[in-house]
């Protein structure tokens, strides 16, 4: 497996990147909704976290038939908890901002 198009996903945002989805998610919660928004998610991340563990895998197969090095394995298990992280606080700021919206809007 080429890990090359999957270089951009696995790796964490820097903070043009977290502001960027910040605000696009900001708005787009707002046309889909708070349940349907959650869900996409959720389902994007787990998707995401499986192709992580694949190409880790085949990485793992890959590198000359002794695999990848203890130190290269855990490099990549504390980036998979590391993008976790991130997807739950992405998640909790654009819910926040989203229930402050409502919120404010009912007043």
């Amino acid at each position: 497996m080429d890990a090359s198009p999957y270089t951009a996903v696995t790796r964490l945002w820097n903070s043009a990147e977290w502001q960027f989805k910040l605000d696009f998610h900001r708005r787009y919660i707002q046309i889909i909704g708070h349940e349907e928004w959650e869900i996409e998610q959720h389902n994007h991340h787990w998707v995401m976290m499986h192709l992580f563990d694949d190409m880790t895998n085949s990485l793992d197969c890959t590198y000359a038939s002794n695999g990848m090095t203890e130190i290269d394995k855990s490099a990549r298990r504390e980036l998979c908890v590391s993008l976790s992280i991130q997807h739950f606080s992405f998640i909790k700021q654009v819910q926040d901002f989203d229930f402050e919206r409502r919120f404010n809007e009912g007043k």
